[in-house]
């Protein structure tokens, strides 16, 4: 190859290398675009769907309840102890999941009001309560009787010193007690995954259903 035919690679292989790093640039950018436009979305849809509701209510569990017209609620960033989940204190069992909804129903009181703008897979609207000055879905983990997922570390970490609630002897999360039911036979429900993507499918799935009752309430009106 001569002189000539060098300089051309050289400057064929240089044009190819500017090429290369900008479709890396480029595609770094749709991703950043792609996640930017995720959380818009989520915003969005947020404001959108957001919902409000106050008692009566009826707890299931430690962590999701029901009003009167059989609409149903989990408390968000929290897992509590199924109903029929036990746990060990003093060397002997002991119904901490029948502990846990009993310090729920007292903490839910008709004056509690709960605010969500997501669905879980289970149709759920996930949900932050207070009742007065008190948020309830810090004071079930505080007081021991919920463990954080995905929201409230804080809290779990000074009931875990204080040994309160469960943590005043061993049990089991009841995300990995869920999967032992679940892998037996069982059918447990439980939160859904976390991540900006299920929390725009979860916004987005509330506004389909906000939606739906609107047009259904227009075409009985009409």
């Amino acid at each position: 190859m001569g002189f000539l035919g060098k300089t051309r690679q050289r400057r064929r292989q240089r044009r190819s290398g500017r090429h290369t790093g900008l479709r890396r640039v480029a595609d770094w950018l749709s991703v950043i675009g792609l996640f930017a436009g995720l959380a818009i979305a989520a915003a969005w849809l947020a404001d959108l769907g957001g919902q409000s509701v106050s008692g009566p209510y009826r707890v299931k569990d430690g962590d999701s309840f029901e009003t009167a017209d059989g609409r149903r609620f989990r408390l968000r960033g929290i897992d509590a102890p199924e109903y029929r989940q036990t746990c060990e204190r003093d060397g002997d069992a002991w119904p901490c999941g029948r502990d846990a909804a009993r310090r729920l129903r007292a903490l839910m009181t008709r004056e509690a009001t709960c605010t969500g703008s997501e669905l879980d897979r289970f149709d759920r609207l996930l949900v932050i309560c207070r009742a007065g000055d008190t948020e309830i879905n810090r004071e079930m983990v505080q007081s021991g009787f919920a463990v954080s997922f995905g929201g409230y570390y804080a809290e779990e970490g000074q009931a875990r010193r204080q040994g309160a609630g469960i943590w005043a002897g061993s049990f089991e999360r009841p995300q990995h007690w869920r999967d032992r039911e679940r892998a037996i036979g069982g059918d447990m429900a439980g939160e859904s995954d976390h991540g900006i993507v299920t929390a725009v499918m979860r916004r987005l799935r509330l506004w389909l259903h906000l939606a739906g009752q609107w047009l259904s309430a227009k075409e009985g009106a009409a």
